[in-house]
């Protein structure tokens, strides 16, 4: 899979995943907690790990992948922060083509090699 198509699906994914039913995604509920709870913290680690990683691993290599995947979840996190949590009005505005087109281009600056 090249990497503009990997970026592109990784935050396609994530929105799809926060934008379907929020009662099956332990992310909605992790999020707040994580940063005072030791225990979601952990879970949300485990979940990157498990959805992030292994996929970075297959195209970057594994040498690569966990750097790399902790920098993609800084930027898919900083998303789920402010459109699903703060609910900051310029990101919610945004259809998820738009948030997609808008974060692709910097995901795929850091799957890039150096």
């Amino acid at each position: 899979m090249p990497a503009n198509t990997l970026a592109r699906t990784l935050v396609r994914h994530f929105l799809e995943r926060w934008e379907g039913d929020p009662a099956d995604d332990a992310l909605l509920v992790l999020m707040p907690s994580a940063v005072t709870n030791e225990q979601a913290a952990a879970r949300m680690h485990e979940i990157f790990a498990a959805q992030v990683a292994p996929t970075l691993a297959a195209v970057l290599g594994p040498e690569r992948a966990a750097q790399r995947a902790g920098l993609v979840s800084a930027q898919l996190l900083g998303l789920g922060l402010t459109r699903y949590l703060l609910r900051l009005p310029a990101v919610t505005a945004l259809t998820p083509d738009e948030i997609e087109d808008g974060l692709a281009p910097a995901v795929q600056a850091v799957l890039d090699p150096e």
